[in-house]
């Protein structure tokens, strides 16, 4: 137990037993890394509004990738852009749609700084509420009670992915979840959430 431990505790009877963490004084440790990724992901699950959101994925370029890491507030930097745009581009839509008056935006961002194969690749992975919050958002929910859903009509065709490519950066935006779907959101900031040491929550 001299590594830490957790309590783990049965809802139906309430029995509780520890757990030992079995790190071993490792400075990367898988049991202790899901521990810490499924502990996160169960804090930002219970935070966020029921609300459908995307996950952004931004990979940076090759040959800024040492830079990036080196210069951590360079990282913060891009995040910042990333987020900036996103809401720009989510109020430009909600204006688009009839929403007037302070449209505000709402996301999570998870830094990695590794891939799969523990190579140096830092990337970003947003959690964005898809659309904005609006001082006139009920009004906007009595308005779409009120559409006519196609229910005769052709299904529509199948969209290409979201996926943009520019200059070595590439931004992915094609997995999503319903507002009803918390378990698919859990399963989002888990892997978002893999690998991250402590402070690695960003936004």
């Amino acid at each position: 137990m001299r590594c830490g431990f957790t309590v783990v505790k049965c809802d139906d009877c309430a029995q509780s037993q520890l757990v030992a963490f079995s790190c071993k004084s490792r400075a990367w440790c898988p049991s202790c890394g899901a521990r810490r990724a499924h502990e996160i992901a169960q804090h930002v699950g219970e935070v966020l509004p029921h609300v459908p959101y995307r996950q952004w994925t931004l990979a940076l370029p090759f040959g800024l990738r040492f830079l990036l890491v080196k210069e951590p507030k360079l990282l913060r930097l891009v995040e910042r852009r990333l987020v900036e745009s996103i809401f720009r581009w989510q109020r430009r839509r909600a204006r688009a749609l009839g929403a007037r008056g302070k449209r505000l935006g709402g996301a999570v961002c998870f830094t990695q700084l590794f891939g799969s194969a523990f190579q140096l690749s830092p990337h970003l992975h947003l959690l964005a509420a898809e659309g904005v919050w609006s001082d006139e958002y009920e009004a906007l929910q009595a308005r779409a009670a009120q559409l006519r859903l196609p229910l005769d009509e052709e299904p529509a065709p199948a969209r290409r992915g979201r996926l943009a490519v520019l200059m070595g950066f590439s931004l992915h935006a094609d997995t999503a979840t319903s507002a009803n779907d918390r378990q698919g959101l859990l399963r989002l900031c888990r892997y978002g959430a893999r690998g991250l040491r402590d402070g690695g929550l960003q936004r």
